[in-house]
C-alpha cells in the first residue's frame, strides 16, 4: 500500500528556521523529516511530544548591541499591543503554575 503525500506550507521566522537547519543537520535530518518525525510522535501521543517551557533568560552581556535594541523593541511592541499583565495577574499565574 503505498501513501500519497501532500506538501504543507507555513510561514516562520527566517532565522528560526535557519537555526532549525543547522540543528537538523547537525542530527542528520532535513526539515521535511523533523516535522515528519514531529508530526508522527505527536498523532502517536495525541498530544504536543514534548513539554513546553518558558523562554530561557536572556544573557544581554552577550548580545551585539543590534540584537539588545531588537529584544527592547519586542518589548515596546508587546506594550503598544496591550500583550501586558497587572502585577496580580502575575501573581496569580505564578501560584497557579509554580504553586509560589
Amino acid at each position: 500500500m503505498t501513501t500519497q503525500t501532500i506538501q504543507i506550507t507555513f510561514r516562520t521566522d527566517e532565522s528560526l528556521k535557519k537555526d532549525a537547519e543547522t540543528l537538523f543537520e547537525r542530527m542528520g535530518l532535513n526539515m521535511t523529516t523533523a516535522l515528519n518525525v514531529f508530526l508522527r510522535q505527536a498523532v502517536m501521543e495525541q498530544a504536543i511530544p514534548f513539554q513546553p517551557k518558558a523562554k530561557s533568560v536572556i544573557d544581554f552581556s552577550k548580545l551585539s548591541e543590534a540584537e539588545k535594541n531588537a529584544e527592547i523593541q519586542k518589548g515596546f511592541d508587546s506594550l503598544e499591543a496591550g500583550r501586558v499583565l497587572s502585577s496580580e495577574q502575575v501573581k496569580q499565574n505564578m501560584k497557579r503554575k509554580y504553586g509560589i
